[in-house]
């Protein structure tokens, strides 16, 4: 469970943003600061032993909110949990951003997707901005946090512009280790860009034999250096040791989402939004009954119309993100589909899995009679060495 506070503004232009149509729309919330710590302040009542990740300011950019209304909104969290956290480009950070981040321990997740111009050009795309000058300020900014000690993440979103050829690919893991060795940033998270219009999908999304790629470079990295904590890679290795613990991986209600609960300007709840919960410029208020449709559906509907009947990856994979539905329908299957089954397929063969004997082939081999079905409880039982089919 995660609570993020999404004021949604933001001044960057990043191309592929999902939130962009509710901003151009002039559809996000006014900002009110009671109205939104008396959601957050019940909701994180809500967790009577502790258990939730710590909420998290959001955007948009939240730093575009007044200092009072961050150190308020991170004052709140901190008396619960004893820390906070914040996700942002990292340009507006000032000095006296960084001593509240010292006083209420704030993890700071700064977004970047690369250490050129070039690959971060999907960024700082809105008039005034010129992206050399922003990609060097966020990484001045990434070298002020490390020299106060400030906790700080990292989250990269893979398009075309940094992930689109194999030798971006290289260098991106090139730039996730400078992160780590010239700033301290240990765990990354590396996003593909999900389409929502027409020109995301043709200049910026990748495909899937890009995707699976850039997933097995990472899993390469990870596996070598069991000190990365670089995402989804490392989710992809717990879920077929039976540890899932990614959002994409697992059920989720696009009406109410699992991995995250984002408490609006106004103070009303809302979903994910990078599950598709803004895409037509209105963000979608949450449910508070959550359904399972999606996932009593998917393994009975035949996977040339969309469904994961016979896939032998189901029970690690669950469809994807509804967000990423083939056709833009959440009820599909996500359209990374493949690039899931390739990189678990590399992944099942490496020596961290034994036996390799029992384990199926290259992708568009699964759910045939040499595979088996993962979804057939016999099968698995038969098969006790996947460890993560239970």
């Amino acid at each position: 469970m995660g609570l993020t506070i999404k004021p949604i503004a933001c001044p960057g232009g990043c191309l592929g943003c999902y939130e962009k149509d509710i901003r151009e729309g002039g559809n996000a919330p006014k900002f009110d600061l009671p109205k939104v710590l008396e959601t957050l302040t019940n909701q994180m009542a809500l967790d009577k032993d502790n258990k939730w990740n710590s909420p998290t300011l959001h955007g948009g950019e939240p730093l575009l909110l007044s200092l009072i209304d961050i150190e308020a909104i991170l004052k709140t969290v901190f008396d619960k949990y004893g820390r906070s956290g914040i996700q942002t480009s990292g340009i507006g950070i000032t000095s006296e951003h960084i001593a509240l981040f010292s006083e209420y321990k704030t993890c700071v997740g700064i977004s970047i997707d690369g250490d050129t111009p070039e690959t971060n050009a999907g960024r700082w795309n809105a008039p005034g901005f010129d992206c050399q000058e922003m990609t060097d300020k966020t990484l001045d900014t990434l070298e002020r946090l490390r020299l106060v000690g400030i906790n700080t993440s990292a989250i990269a979103v893979m398009r075309q512009c940094n992930a689109g050829t194999s030798a971006l690919r290289s260098d991106l893991i090139r730039f996730g280790l400078r992160l780590r060795d010239e700033f301290g940033v240990n765990s990354m998270r590396f996003n593909p860009v999900i389409a929502f219009d027409e020109r995301t999908a043709r200049d910026e999304e990748l495909d899937n034999v890009d995707l699976a790629d850039a997933y097995k470079k990472q899993i390469i990295k990870v596996v070598a250096d069991k000190n990365l904590s670089w995402y989804p890679a490392r989710s992809f290795i717990k879920n077929l040791n039976g540890e899932s613990d990614e959002c994409v991986f697992s059920e989720c209600d696009p009406w109410a989402t699992n991995s995250e609960t984002p408490i609006l300007g106004d103070g009303s709840l809302s979903v994910c939004m990078k599950g598709g919960g803004g895409s037509d410029g209105i963000p979608t208020l949450r449910t508070e009954k959550k359904s399972s449709a999606r996932y009593e559906a998917l393994p009975q509907v035949r996977q040339e119309a969309g469904g994961c009947k016979g896939c032998f990856w189901w029970t690690y994979c669950k469809g994807g993100c509804p967000g990423a539905g083939i056709n833009g329908d959440w009820r599909n299957r996500a359209r990374f589909c493949d690039a899931y089954k390739e990189t678990f397929s590399f992944l099942s063969g490496l020596a961290i899995f034994e036996p390799k004997k029992s384990q199926p082939g290259a992708c568009g081999d699964h759910g045939d009679k040499a595979h088996g079905d993962s979804n057939d409880p016999i099968w698995r039982k038969e098969h006790p060495e996947w460890k993560g089919a239970k």
